[in-house]
């Protein structure tokens, strides 16, 4: 009878030393791994009839899990080009645009050298046009006009080394109208590059 006690006394604490740890928010040991990354992008556009509009940016994001990113992106054109201003004060004028948001992405095979990955950004756009003589007396101070924009990107990320990627791919950008361009001069198809380095 002693030992059948020993030994129902020694399964019982056997079992609950195997109790699993119950996971808290505040746990140290978590099995979910994390990363980082950033660095600057180069976009190729269609903005206001122009089908080469530079756009030059960056981005930057969390990575959990390898595979699922969140983060902030921001593009602006690169050279702003002439934009016939209805405003009788204003003769000679360029057109200035940005925009940026949050990002949301998956990485397909991250360990993969070539994969890929999607992006989703949702923000916002801001565009205005400003007065390009600056030989007048008086300047006059641009309206800034701002509107929702999304865009979806399908890339191919090429893994250079364990904490830089080369990214090229392609998206379409949707742009809500404003008083200054329409949905359809911001919205529009777009070819990128980025030079990306982190700890993925």
């Amino acid at each position: 009878m002693k030992k059948i006690i020993l030994i129902l006394i020694f399964i019982l604490s056997s079992a609950l030393a195997q109790e699993a740890k119950r996971e808290t928010l505040s746990s140290k040991d978590s099995n979910l791994s994390y990363g980082g990354f950033g660095g600057p992008v180069i976009k190729i556009t269609h903005l206001d009839g122009n089908y080469g509009a530079l756009l030059i940016g960056g981005k930057g994001a969390l990575i959990i899990e390898h595979n699922y990113y969140i983060g902030a992106a921001g593009y602006a054109l690169a050279i702003p080009f002439s934009y016939k201003s209805s405003s009788d004060s204003i003769e000679e004028s360029a057109l200035a645009y940005g925009y940026g948001g949050l990002i949301f992405g998956y990485i397909i095979q991250p360990n993969k050298k070539i994969h890929f990955s999607t992006q989703l950004l949702l923000g916002a756009s801001n565009s205005f046009y400003y007065d390009t003589d600056f030989s007048k007396d008086t300047y006059t101070v641009p309206d800034f006009y701002f509107s929702f924009v999304s865009e979806l990107e399908v890339t191919a990320v090429f893994n250079v080394s364990d904490h830089f990627n080369i990214e090229t791919g392609f998206g379409y950008r949707y742009g809500a109208s404003n008083p200054l361009l329409s949905s359809s001069q911001q919205s529009g198809y777009s070819a990128n590059i980025a030079f990306i380095f982190g700890d993925f």
